[in-house]
């Protein structure tokens, strides 16, 4: 939504046609005259009527509106169809951890990824570490991948931090207690949780953090009942809360709440809760693996991920040097201008010039 939003401010002259389904037609209306919604009768929900839309009508679709480029942005094109074709692939999650992916979805991805991306013009991605992993994986050449980066969603308003009143009602209505750690993004073993623990247990038993609290949110990509079966065992089980998915609007008070963010993720496509946290003043310590360093840059505490004591003693510094603490924050608030949605509209302008011959 960002990037089309985005592409509609600073380009006033190629058409565009919006192909929408139910649950997006009314915020794609971005009153331009160049654009276009086609509203598309599908449930985004069902994904079987979605993949037949997808490979069989919207070829017919894109024929009827005459298009010169078809940008398919989840993955897949349909591999029918003669126009000439640009895909987002995000990351390569399917192939490095394929037990996180439903089995339906990842047999399509298995048979449809590879032949999308030898059928298309460019290959889009958001960091040059899925860009390393699309062309490694999928015996792609490089000049056909375009990193071109995520920033932060304009609707977290980071503009406007949260009071201390709102940040204490959040922590309530979640049943966390200050001083705590973040992690944002789902429970699975690419996340890394169990590490986390590991740390936090260090924290509290070698450094004394006794008071410190623990918040890991996002939906379960096939752990959390293994997780936890091992909190139920560990010393720290009273002070780590796992409240599932936390609501979009409850975000801001949450990382503006925390004593620190913690993302000691194997693998991220492009790791934004990393520059969410940033954006409201809270450190971050970030797993030095995948596409986290690009991300992070010189604005985090970069760590070892297999390292529970190098993930604790990265928060332990935080917590013994104030001065730096700041330091850090000072760094990440200045490293989140480093990503704008215009850069990110005018890379995939450049990208959808070249998939047609005009550069």
């Amino acid at each position: 939504m960002n990037l089309i939003e985005e592409i509609s401010r600073i380009d006033l002259t190629n058409k565009y046609i919006l192909f929408t389904n139910r649950e997006n037609h009314s915020i794609m209306d971005f009153k331009k005259e160049n654009f276009h919604r086609v509203p598309c009768n599908i449930n985004p929900h069902l994904k079987m009527l979605r993949i037949t839309w997808e490979q069989i009508l919207l070829p017919r679709l894109a024929r009827r509106y005459h298009l010169d480029l078809l940008h398919s942005p989840t993955y897949t094109l349909p591999i029918l169809t003669q126009i000439p074709g640009v895909v987002s692939i995000l990351d390569m999650l399917y192939r490095v951890y394929p037990d996180t992916i439903p089995m339906p979805k990842l047999i399509f991805w298995r048979l449809f990824i590879p032949l999308s991306t030898k059928k298309c013009r460019k290959v889009l991605t958001i960091s040059e570490s899925s860009k390393k992993d699309i062309v490694n994986f999928l015996a792609i050449p490089e000049s056909k991948v375009v990193v071109t980066p995520l920033a932060l969603d304009r609707k977290l308003d980071i503009g406007k931090q949260p009071t201390e009143e709102e940040i204490e009602v959040v922590c309530a209505k979640y049943g966390i207690r200050r001083p705590y750690l973040l992690n944002v993004g789902g429970i699975g073993k690419h996340k890394n949780p169990f590490s986390l623990i590991r740390a936090f247990e260090i924290l509290h038993r070698k450094f004394s953090m006794m008071d410190l609290s623990l918040m890991i949110t996002g939906n379960d990509y096939g752990v959390r009942e293994e997780l936890t079966s091992f909190l139920a065992i560990s010393s720290v089980r009273g002070a780590v809360v796992l409240p599932g998915y936390v609501e979009r609007g409850d975000l801001p008070a949450l990382y503006a709440g925390a004593f620190a963010y913690v993302a000691p993720s194997f693998f991220e496509g492009f790791g934004l809760t990393v520059l969410e946290a940033m954006a409201f003043y809270t450190p971050v310590v970030a797993s030095n693996r995948a596409s986290l360093p690009e991300v992070a840059g010189n604005a985090a505490i970069l760590v070892n991920p297999d390292s529970p004591e190098d993930i604790a003693g990265a928060v332990a510094r935080l917590a013994s040097d104030p001065s730096f603490r700041s330091e850090m924050v000072r760094r990440g608030r200045d490293w989140i201008s480093e990503f704008s949605w215009e850069r990110t509209a005018r890379l995939t302008l450049n990208a959808y010039r070249e998939a047609v011959g005009l550069e």
